[in-house]
């Protein structure tokens, strides 16, 4: 988790009560907009790494660097932010990490739309 350490945000990861039912919602990390679309996900496991985006999902061998598991959710505001936010997992504890990403150029395509 080392390499990760640097991205721990937690006062950006925080939950607000949505308009829409009062469900709890994760806003942009970035900028606190409600509206993220979930661009592709992630789990690197120790041996392999499974990727799951608009058009396909895939396993790929690559070594895993950090102890435990590591889900990343790439997103994508609509505001234009763009970034990471990972769940790492190892012994019974889950730290929540935040990484900021380049703007996107061009169209996105959320995870479930094809």
């Amino acid at each position: 988790m080392n390499e990760l350490r640097e991205f721990v945000d937690s006062e950006s990861l925080k939950l607000h009560s949505s308009e829409f039912g009062g469900l709890q919602v994760l806003p942009c990390p970035q900028c606190n907009f409600e509206y993220v679309h979930i661009i592709q996900v992630s789990v690197n496991r120790e041996r392999d790494k499974i990727i799951a985006r608009h058009d396909e999902v895939s396993i790929k061998e690559e070594a895993n660097t950090t102890k435990g598991v590591i889900i990343s959710i790439e997103y994508v505001c609509e505001s234009f932010h763009h970034g990471l936010i990972f769940f790492h997992f190892f012994e019974g504890n889950v730290e929540i990490c935040h990484k900021p990403l380049p703007q996107l150029k061009g169209e996105f395509k959320d995870l479930f739309r094809k």
